[in-house]
């Protein structure tokens, strides 16, 4: 259950980052080197790991494995979707690399 909590808790930041946050930086033009636009695919992947990690318990796959599941279905909704942003592949690929590194040297493998 507190899986499934942090997962909507990365949820609604990045909800509440794209609501505030992104019209903000828009209607001031302030260039924030592209952060407003890709936080919440930044986001994105932990919220879907800590997802699939709450809903199943059985999940057989290593964690750096999940991350490369989570991060090349991300990229491939981006080239899918009716807008595609290199920037959020970057943020999206970023994530699941910060992740998997993480969940690598927490691990002692």
């Amino acid at each position: 259950m507190l899986l499934i909590a942090v997962s909507l808790c990365a949820g609604i930041v990045a909800l509440i980052i794209n609501s505030t946050y992104r019209p903000y930086i828009y209607s001031n033009h302030i260039n924030d080197w592209h952060l407003a636009d890709s936080f919440p695919n930044f986001l994105a992947v932990p919220a879907c790991q800590f997802m699939l990690l709450g809903l199943s318990k059985d999940i057989k796959l290593q964690l750096h494995t999940q991350f490369i599941a989570i991060c090349s279905g991300l990229i491939l909704y981006e080239f899918l979707g009716l807008t595609f942003d290199y920037f959020d592949v970057v943020a999206t690929t970023t994530s699941a690399s910060t992740g998997s590194v993480s969940a690598i040297s927490s691990s002692g493998t």
